[in-house]
């Protein structure tokens, strides 16, 4: 694939979304695992960065995405998060475990 050059535009107006565990997970201390997630819109024209502090006692979110990745310039959802498991626990449906932030942009 090749990839243009652009220059961006950052806009000062941020949203911040939870991310919600979408189902019940049982995690051993040490795995990754990848989880579905309550759905999150993410409106075209916004880049994405997640809160690097951990939220959740028993896991961190890695990475987050969609089932078709998709560019800036279409919109998008948050589908599932990748986790790192701290220890071994239980992530509950519902249960907070991290923030995204939404920055608006521009393409140029």
């Amino acid at each position: 694939m090749l990839v243009k050059r652009v220059k961006w535009r950052v806009g000062n107006i941020k949203t911040y979304s939870f991310i919600r565990a979408g189902e019940t997970e049982e995690l051993r201390g040490g795995e990754i695992r990848v989880i579905a997630v309550e759905t999150i819109a993410v409106p075209s024209m916004v880049d994405l960065d997640l809160c690097p502090y951990t939220r959740h006692e028993a896991a961190h979110v890695i990475t987050v995405g969609e089932s078709v990745p998709k560019g800036v310039d279409e919109e998008r959802s948050i589908e599932y998060a990748m986790v790192a498991a701290l220890k071994d626990g239980i992530i509950n449906k519902g249960d907070v475990i991290g923030i995204i932030k939404m920055t608006p942009v521009e393409m140029g």
